[in-house]
């Protein structure tokens, strides 16, 4: 096989990884004997990149009992399997307890995506790790829920000094909070999706809806009834926030996320493609059902009148979901900067780059609303932007390598999601 670092061996490894984490897909032995050192190492990191070391080993042992990996990585997912099942208990004692102090004080919420996965969805709650605990509360409710809260024992992270009116148009939460166990933070949601102005299916968010409200899912946990999305807006929310919102960025957990959903709680389809419809954001459910009938079987989607994307797109946009964290904003920076097709569109976009509006470079360096310092920021974000950003968008709008690969798996999701066909 190629070196570990090439980008054609790097793709074969992101796609040995989503077969591995399927239950359908088949894998052979011969697959991981011809991995190296570098390859298991390039393997591993995609794997505590993306949390993905439960999930995996509970596949080894469900879907690919045939197949045996090297006994240091199979004790590493092991141990990580045990790690994760521990914190799940910590993530169930402060849900409850955020349930107890927001119901006590009349305030109406929902634990969003993980929470209601994990507890009520995957086989076991350790098999999906979650890095926060996000909770979504009405906007005309959210200052008093982060008030009670930090009342009942979360702390404000000093790191993140912003007062709750930071949720305006330009976020979709508060700063976060410390968890009463300090080993994890709770964000306090104000809508479900994020908001861009420039985009109008995106500026109205169904938490926006009274009637959101209304169909939440009220489920046991701990003794308590605590209160989640609905299926068919929990099924919804995953796939924006996925797609939309992070372009496949934020890891394959994704696809079994919607497996086990459907599975477990099948929404009811006529309710769930008209309201993809109705938020402008179909075509992206289209494409995950793709992905997830690809890895998880065909028998999980209710889906017509939509056509597969080919092999070659789709090997391309399951890689997405297992790119490294640490280069996500460098090549959406790129790809922003390739799709520039004229002199004027690349001017206009420099020139939106360098002069944010003060809002978005207080969130970036969090500073509170109006603090007026934040005139003192713009230098160093101009620094920044002449001396590491613009020589990389440069040498992207020629698509040098290594980004190469990238921008176009990038630059093929975007098109699709425009397309029409």
């Amino acid at each position: 096989m190629k070196p570990a670092h090439s980008p054609g061996s790097t793709s074969r490894l992101q796609l040995l990884l989503l077969d591995l984490l399927s239950p359908c897909r088949r894998v052979q032995q011969a697959d991981l004997d011809a991995l190296d050192p570098d390859g298991w190492q390039q393997l591993e990191a995609m794997v505590q990149q993306h949390r993905l070391g439960p999930l995996l080993a509970w596949q080894l042992a469900h879907a690919h009992a045939g197949v045996a990996l090297p006994a240091d990585v199979s004790a590493r997912l092991a141990q990580a399997r045990r790690q994760a099942a521990f914190r799940s208990l910590l993530f169930q004692q402060e849900l409850i307890g955020i349930h107890r102090v927001l119901a006590a004080a009349g305030i109406p919420y929902q634990a969003l995506k993980g929470a209601f996965l994990a507890f009520h969805a995957y086989p076991s709650a350790g098999l999906r790790p979650m890095r926060d605990l996000d909770i979504l509360v009405p906007k005309a409710k959210v200052a008093a829920a982060y008030e009670v809260l930090q009342a009942a024992g979360l702390r404000l992270i000093s790191e993140h000094p912003v007062a709750p009116q930071v949720a305006s148009g330009a976020h979709c939460h508060l700063a976060p909070l410390a968890a009463r166990c300090e080993q994890f933070t709770v964000e306090l949601h104000t809508r479900l999706f994020h908001f861009r102005a420039y985009d109008r299916h995106a500026r109205v968010d169904p938490s926006d809806d009274p009637v959101f409200w209304q169909r939440g899912r009220q489920a046991a946990l701990g003794g308590e009834s605590v209160c989640f999305e609905a299926p068919e807006d929990l099924l919804l929310h995953l796939i924006v926030h996925a797609v939309y919102d992070h372009e496949f960025n934020n890891g394959p957990l994704l696809l079994s996320d919607v497996a086990f959903l459907l599975q477990r709680h099948p929404p009811d389809w006529n309710i769930f493609w008209a309201r993809a419809e109705a938020s402008g954001r179909a075509r992206g459910c289209h494409l995950v059902m793709h992905l997830v009938r690809h890895y998880w079987g065909p028998q999980l989607v209710d889906m017509t009148g939509s056509t597969p994307p080919s092999q070659q797109e789709m090997d391309a946009f399951a890689t997405l979901m297992l790119c490294d964290p640490a280069d996500i904003l460098d090549r959406h920076l790129c790809a922003d900067a390739v799709q520039q097709r004229s002199v004027l569109q690349w001017i206009r976009y420099l020139l939106d780059k360098a002069f944010a509006s003060p809002a978005r470079v207080r969130l970036a360096y969090d500073l509170p609303i109006g603090d007026w310092r934040v005139v003192f920021y713009y230098p160093v974000r101009w620094y920044r932007q002449l001396t590491r950003q613009l020589p990389m968008l440069w040498r992207a709008r020629g698509h040098e390598p290594p980004q190469s690969a990238d921008l176009r798996q990038l630059d093929a999701l975007r098109h699709w999601l425009e397309s029409s066909r």
